[in-house]
Parts: C-alpha cells; sequence; structure tokens
C-alpha cells in the first residue's frame, strides 16, 4: 500500500511477513513514513478549520439562490 499494509485478519504469520517486509526495505520505510505524514498533516484542526471554512464561505454565497 501507498502508507501502511493490508492484512489478513487474526493473522500473525500476516504480521510477521509485513513486518519482515519493512524490516528488510528502508526505501519503502520511509516512503511508508512520508506518505502516512501527509495524511496524518490533512487530518489537523488547521487543516480541517480550513475545510470548514471553506464550506461556510461557499454556503454563505448560496443565500440568495433560489430553488
Amino acid at each position: 500500500g501507498v502508507n501502511g499494509f493490508v492484512l489478513k485478519m487474526k493473522s500473525a504469520e500476516d504480521i510477521a511477513e509485513k513486518l519482515e517486509i519493512l524490516i528488510r526495505d528502508e526505501n519503502l520505510r520511509k516512503k511508508m513514513g512520508a506518505e502516512s505524514r501527509k495524511k496524518a498533516e490533512g487530518m489537523g484542526w488547521e487543516s480541517i478549520a480550513k475545510k470548514y471554512i471553506s464550506i461556510i464561505k461557499r454556503v454563505k454565497g448560496l443565500e440568495n439562490f433560489k430553488f
């Protein structure tokens, strides 16, 4: 995956396999880490507030809209 793996339910073997992949592949670890950081940054308070402000501005512009 881009920022993680899909794991089989209740499979210790699958978890171990994926961990081994990460242990052996430094580039993959760095790539997944960077992608995870980007995703997390988009979920911070500042980002969420900007999204709400954008929505409010769009809705405010519709106050004279007639259906």
